[in-house]
């Protein structure tokens, strides 16, 4: 649910076309035409090039802009301070339930030490309960995300966004029931529950600062366009039977668009492999934890490692490589996010081979370097598959894109859980199973970034501001005009 709702707001840099915009900002600026020529009634475009008819300076609301990003902040925030605490709390319960307690007081003790946390039984329960918690998690997603969109285009962003992030923050509770029930009797003060339960808790706190947030975030839906809608479906004969069939036709009428158009439809299926090779990253701490024979405090440093990588990459090296190709190179938008993406996906193929056969710790943190320079790849791709369709698909086009997403993380689950499994039983690039998925299906996805050979619309003609230099093929196109 929250996951379809972020694929909706562009976070990092890319070219964004003017539908993709439109969806969250007012239409009362004007702007700049897009590529196809058609007049654009929003701040930004996805070619920038002038009107002029127009000569009115553009209007950048920073307001709804500046809350979305403290948004994205702290929630990226409350994760990172929670994700290791909860998987040590976990694997903790798990290793208790292992243990009896009359083997642990033949050892001499009254809990069992983190090290005897790492047998194998216990890294299986713990890999297969959080598996198959991505699964389950994933459902709510890919069942509400066509009707989320649909609902978002109908009734307004914020109260969408607001229901997202409450769901968030409800799936985050189950640890107060937890924590309820080992502060009894069973369970001694003497635990080093505070260690863990601190940053558990701040990650909850976080997560509910960022739904009040959501709750204040300015609506961008103009009543005139809700008005329009709602006078072709909710004020018909049929009543709901009329609003559903009128959400159905543009559905369909969407997804054949996006089906006419082999670039797009490449680009849409890629989705659906990057986010189960995010996924299979959510046994990050476990690999290496388990590998290397490190504490699970120790292994969260790789998070944080990741997460410096981020702020460099994204603050310092996508704007940079971004306003290179743009003012250097003069390569078109739309041909620039295609060669993003293209050289991030197999950046991200790299980081999985790197993690495949990493026999040391620093060799694991490199393809980790690499993964956060391909991790652009997201936005990228959104921008370019924004140019591809028309301004009134844009939603349904997203939402698809999340569905995507969503399935990717269904099939992470319980594929990855399974496969870090079998791992624990082998040695050497054996232990690397869990990655190999990633990096075949990775494989796949260059293939078919590298088959993406027009970056046009059906519907328009190709303009040479977005051909690439290839010589002969533009001059023979000029010569035919």
């Amino acid at each position: 649910m929250a996951s379809a709702q972020q694929q909706r707001l562009p976070t990092t840099y890319g070219t964004i076309s003017s539908a993709a915009v439109k969806m969250n900002t007012p239409d009362n600026t004007k702007g700049y035409d897009s590529d196809s020529g058609s007049d654009s009634d929003t701040v930004f475009s996805c070619d920038r090039q002038p009107k002029t008819q127009n000569t009115s300076r553009e209007k950048t609301y920073w307001h709804p802009i500046i809350i979305l990003l403290l948004m994205l902040m702290i929630d990226g925030f409350g994760y990172v301070m929670s994700a290791a605490p909860q998987t040590r709390l976990i694997e903790d319960i798990v290793c208790r339930k292992y243990y009896s307690a009359e083997t642990l007081s033949t050892l001499g003790l009254t809990s069992p030490s983190e090290d005897m946390c790492k047998e194998r039984p216990v890294q299986d329960a713990v890999a297969q309960l959080f598996g198959w918690q991505t699964f389950f998690d994933g459902i709510p997603g890919l069942v509400l995300a066509m009707y989320f969109g649909v609902l978002a285009d109908k009734h307004g962003r914020r109260g969408v966004l607001f229901l997202s992030m409450l769901g968030q923050t409800i799936g985050l509770m189950w640890v107060l029931f937890i924590f309820a029930e080992l502060i009894g009797p069973l369970v001694s003060s003497k635990l080093m529950q505070i260690n863990l339960w601190i940053p558990i808790l701040i990650g909850l706190g976080c997560t509910v600062v960022t739904m009040i947030l959501a709750g204040s975030v300015p609506e961008t839906l103009q009543p005139k366009a809700k008005t329009v809608e709602e006078d072709g479906s909710e004020d018909g004969p049929q009543g709901i039977q009329g609003r559903l069939s009128g959400t159905w036709k543009h559905i369909s009428t969407t997804l054949r668009y996006i089906a006419s158009n082999r670039s797009l439809v490449l680009l849409v299926v890629t989705f659906l492999v990057m986010d189960y090779s995010r996924q299979s990253l959510s046994v990050l701490l476990q690999y290496i934890s388990t590998r290397y024979s490190l504490p699970i405090a120790k292994a969260n440093y790789m998070l944080s490692f990741r997460a410096f990588a981020q702020l460099i990459t994204f603050a310092l090296i996508l704007p940079a490589l971004d306003t290179y190709m743009v003012k250097k190179l003069a390569v078109p938008p739309r041909r620039k996010d295609l060669r993003l993406c293209r050289a991030s996906i197999m950046l991200i193929m790299t980081s999985f081979g790197l993690l495949v056969i990493a026999p040391r710790v620093w060799v694991a943190a490199i393809a980790i370097v690499f993964y956060t320079f391909g991790s652009g790849f997201g936005s990228f791709a959104r921008s370019l598959a924004s140019a591809l369709v028309e301004k009134d698909m844009i939603g349904t086009l997203l939402t698809s894109v999340a569905i995507m997403d969503t399935t990717g993380s269904l099939l992470a689950g319980p594929i990855v859980a399974q496969t870090f499994s079998w791992s624990l039983n082998l040695d050497g690039v054996g232990r690397g199973l869990p990655y190999l998925c990633s990096f075949l299906l990775c494989g796949l996805a260059t293939v078919a970034l590298f088959q993406v050979r027009s970056v046009e619309r059906p519907d328009e003609k190709p303009a040479p501001a977005d051909e690439e230099s290839q010589g002969f093929l533009d001059g023979a196109e000029r010569a035919s005009a």
